[in-house]
């Protein structure tokens, strides 16, 4: 007859695994969320026309007290016109 405490461990050891694969699928089900719901937001955003600029005035405005990051230099106004003069013709 084989001991239970080793019946346990087994039982223990099976459970420890599907766990562990449950774990990693709901990381993989955090980050389709994450993802959904920032392309719902980019949509939102665009369907205003707004700018990087004006949503970082929007969020300033809506929560004064939020610690919001810098923009990237890739995404502000001076990025996109970087390089160019006024005296250059198209």
């Amino acid at each position: 007859m084989k001991n239970p405490r080793a019946k346990y461990r087994e039982e223990m050891e099976k459970n420890l695994g599907k766990i562990a694969e449950l774990q990693a699928r709901n990381r993989t089900l955090q980050k389709k969320i994450r993802e959904s719901e920032n392309t719902d937001i980019l949509g939102l955003i665009h369907a205003v026309n707004m700018t990087p600029e004006e949503l970082a005035e929007f969020l300033k405005q809506a929560k004064p007290d939020a610690k919001l990051p810098a923009l990237p230099d890739s995404m502000t106004d001076d990025a996109e016109t970087e390089g160019e003069s006024d005296d250059e013709e198209p």
